[in-house]
């Protein structure tokens, strides 16, 4: 599904599976390359990767049981109002990954999933079915660094409340105007 070139759209390619074996337990994710378009031009500076849970993709309850990622889509992007995520009321500055609220944004619309945010991880994944952006992980070893996931997360935060304006929506809970998270899987 490419973009449409209409609004903010946050598009994640899917390229890859790593996977991590330690002992008896092997753990698996799912990595896409990012890259943030308004009205169909490339924002310098909005691009990396993210990483989510196996595939196949599944958006029903069968995905969610099985923390299966979301299956690819155009999905309207609202801010989070949670108890660990939010979008406007997230604690700023540099801060460990134990404090919470963390900066999160939420994807809408995803068949039965609930609660799929683009949020910071660290380590392998720190998901039940989200999205993490990161910097370039070369392989199942290498780590989310949270301190880079949450700037990530932050810019991307930045760049819609720049784009929507004085339509941003100012708390937490609410639609983001003309914002898209566009999934596509080139597995």
């Amino acid at each position: 599904m490419p973009i449409r070139g209409q609004g903010f759209e946050l598009h994640i390619v899917r390229q890859q599976v790593q996977h991590r074996q330690n002992g008896d337990d092997r753990r698996e994710r799912t990595i896409g390359a990012y890259q943030v378009y308004i009205h169909g031009e490339r924002m310098d500076g909005l691009d990396g990767f993210m990483a989510e849970q196996k595939g196949p993709s599944d958006s029903t309850p069968l995905g969610n049981l099985h923390d299966r990622r979301i299956a690819p889509g155009r999905f309207p992007l609202w801010t989070q109002h949670g108890t660990k995520y939010r979008t406007v009321g997230y604690t700023p500055g540099a801060v460990d990954f134990g404090t919470k609220p963390r900066p999160g944004i939420e994807l809408t619309e995803t068949g039965t999933r609930e609660e799929i945010l683009i949020h910071p991880a660290m380590g392998f994944l720190s998901s039940e079915g989200c999205i993490h952006p990161t910097s370039a992980l070369r392989n199942g070893q290498s780590d989310i660094v949270h301190a880079d996931s949450r700037a990530r997360v932050i810019a991307l935060i930045e760049a819609m409340k720049a784009f929507a304006d004085e339509h941003w929506p100012g708390k937490d809970g609410h639609r983001i105007p003309n914002c898209f998270c566009v999934i596509d899987d080139a597995l």
